[in-house]
């Protein structure tokens, strides 16, 4: 395998620019990797990954976290070259950091994308790039149409720290060919919420049923639950990107069914579902936070009120027991 290697220091950043080259069967293997291929559009909305999740990124304690990881499509013909961009923070100077990436995996186990470096992460973003080209789809080859997934770990042994970061691309074997559905994992999807945010076109849709909705959702997620999506499907633009949420990822596969078979092309199942979300500590909100714009009143409040009403009881109480001892003296 040929590589050519660039280092490039400015302030704060660090680059470094790993050279094109065509992956072969001596491809390295990382142990830590959880990698799974979805070669159908059927399998793609259906599929499910067996094993732990790889899709986490690293919380905001973390003296080394993730912030980037990217290709510079998410679309790819066969043989094409993708270029990935990986960028990770970190808040210290950091010795012998193991960057290790890896995916698009065949069905004969073998990773077409693979990078593996140890380098010194400085106080800031540093950022990684670096490009491999595609085999063609085939039996051969082992890679088929559909969705694939690289992961991308930073290991500091000396700080005891392993950050995750998962990333798909779709793979098609002719250019403008594309399978409507694509699985993230809930990185990817945060992301995608910025995006919307940010005013992308992009609808974050739960299809989780209404109380569920309202006990805690993505904040600006749309909800339609999946027995009313048939019906309600044209309240989705078709021109924005749909990402579909459920609870744990198994009904929003059918909810990813009924969006295609209604003509939509950008849909997005994301991967483990509002479980997957929780569990990686991003941020959820419930109908309460949401329409929380009137104050409740404090505890001093609530004892004014209460003084006040026990004023009222005692002087009617006052005013009864005057009636009834001048009736009797009457």
């Amino acid at each position: 395998m040929k590589k050519n290697k660039e280092k490039q220091g400015k302030g704060n950043s660090k680059k470094i620019v790993v050279g094109t080259a065509v992956f072969g069967v001596g491809v390295l293997a990382v142990a830590t990797v959880l990698l799974s291929v979805f070669p159908t559009p059927a399998a793609a909305v259906a599929g499910t990954v067996a094993g732990t999740v790889a899709g986490t990124v690293a919380g905001t304690d973390n003296a080394v976290k993730i912030v980037a990881f990217t290709t510079d499509k998410e679309v790819y013909c066969a043989r094409e070259t993708v270029e990935v961009v990986l960028t990770v923070y970190s808040s210290e100077n950091v010795s012998d950091a193991l960057i290790e990436v890896e995916g698009v995996k065949s069905r004969r186990g073998v990773n077409y994308i693979s990078y593996s470096n140890k380098t010194n992460l400085t106080v800031g973003e540093n950022t990684v790039t670096f490009s491999r080209t595609l085999p063609s789809c085939s039996k051969c080859a082992g890679i088929y149409e559909g969705t694939y997934f690289i992961n991308a770990s930073v290991v500091c042994e000396a700080e005891g720290e392993v950050v995750n970061a998962t990333h798909s691309i779709e793979i098609t074997s002719s250019p403008g060919r594309r399978n409507p559905v694509r699985i993230i994992f809930v990185n990817e999807a945060q992301r995608m919420q910025q995006q919307q945010r940010d005013g992308g076109e992009v609808v974050l849709l739960d299809v989780r049923p209404n109380a569920e909705f309202k006990a805690g959702h993505l904040k600006g997620a749309t909800s339609i639950p999946l027995a009313e999506l048939s019906n309600r499907a044209a309240e989705l633009e078709k021109s924005k990107k749909i990402v579909v949420f459920s609870e744990d990822g198994r009904n929003s596969s059918r909810a990813c069914e009924i969006l295609v078979e209604q003509d939509f092309d950008q849909i997005y199942n994301v991967f483990g579902g509002m479980n997957a979300w929780q569990e990686s500590g991003f941020e959820v909100v419930s109908d309460s936070d949401a329409t929380s714009g009137t104050e409740q009143p404090g505890f001093e409040a609530v004892l004014a009120v209460a003084g006040l009403l026990a004023v009222v009881f005692w002087l009617r109480k006052g005013k009864s027991k005057s009636r009834r001892n001048s009736r009797r003296r009457g």
